[in-house]
């Protein structure tokens, strides 16, 4: 999670945005504007603006300076005409070149409300926006407005869900849910499986902290001077990969860890951690 995010703008015009939006958590370091601010505004770190469609031209050139000067976070743009008139609006307020851009129907104001407060917590990269499934792919868009396209073919844990199922997920934030089969995907996964660099890292991270929790193993046991044959269920060659090389230990492995430590499991447990 990146550093929380400070000095915020909000800038809503319309009483419908500013309605609907009014209903976001108290968040002290977000200033909300219903009318152009230029001194507010750039003194800002972040801007988000809410407008619908039509009412685009009336505030682009706003749009445009913030956007040019990288200061626009959330172009939040309601969808209060017909979809086939959307481009032309954005054409007809010269902001085709936009960044962050997020169309919402007249209905949703979650999305954007989830967006601003990812922002406020810091938390913009790592929580999910919206989600959407295709023929051949997950589309995924995260707070920050960056968006991911993973093959269905990768996600292999999909592969238990049947086709027409796949769309029948919940989004709660912080990850994607297909309650039928109990699957839950957040971005630290969708990373994991498209960006080579990101999982090389996880894969670093996860080597050195086994091999952390091997020797904290290690550690406990010859604490409580119990030798690798006073273990049941374990063999030598086991404990030695756990404790010299790192491997991951099963929770049933654990279990039996505790039990010939004569400590119950999280008691077992939190003796680790204490070496960890």
């Amino acid at each position: 999670m990146t550093a929380v995010a400070k000095n915020m703008t909000l800038f809503a015009p319309e009483l419908e945005a500013r309605t609907a939006l009014r209903l976001l958590p108290f968040r002290p370091q977000l200033k909300v504007l219903t009318q152009p601010d230029a001194g507010v505004i750039k003194h800002s770190r972040h801007l988000f603006i809410a407008i619908s469609a039509t009412g685009l031209l009336d505030i682009s050139e706003i749009i445009k300076n913030a956007n040019n000067i990288k200061l626009l976070r959330g172009l939040f743009v309601r969808e209060n005409i017909a979809p086939e008139w959307l481009p032309q609006m954005l054409a007809r307020a010269d902001l085709r070149m936009a960044r962050n851009i997020l169309i919402h129907s007249n209905n949703d104001w979650q999305t954007p409300r989830r967006i601003i407060n990812a922002w406020c917590l810091g938390a913009q990269r790592d929580l999910i926006a919206r989600a959407s499934i295709t023929s051949e792919s997950l589309l995924v868009l995260n707070c920050a407005l960056e968006s991911f396209e993973v093959p269905l073919s990768k996600i292999l844990v999909l592969n238990k869900i049947p086709r027409k199922e796949l769309p029948k997920f919940s989004e709660s934030g912080s990850y994607i849910h297909w309650p039928g089969a109990d699957i839950h995907l957040d971005i630290d996964s969708i990373r994991y499986i498209i960006d080579d660099n990101w999982r090389r890292r996880c894969d670093l991270e996860t080597i050195t902290h086994n091999k952390k929790f091997g020797r904290a193993i290690g550690i406990v046991r010859k604490k409580h001077n119990l030798s690798k044959e006073n273990i049941a269920n374990l063999s030598d060659r086991q404990l030695r990969r756990i404790e010299n090389e790192g491997a991951h230990p099963s929770v049933s492995t654990l279990a039996e860890l505790a039990k010939a430590h004569k400590m119950e499991l999280n008691a077992y447990l939190n003796e680790l951690a204490n070496h960890l």
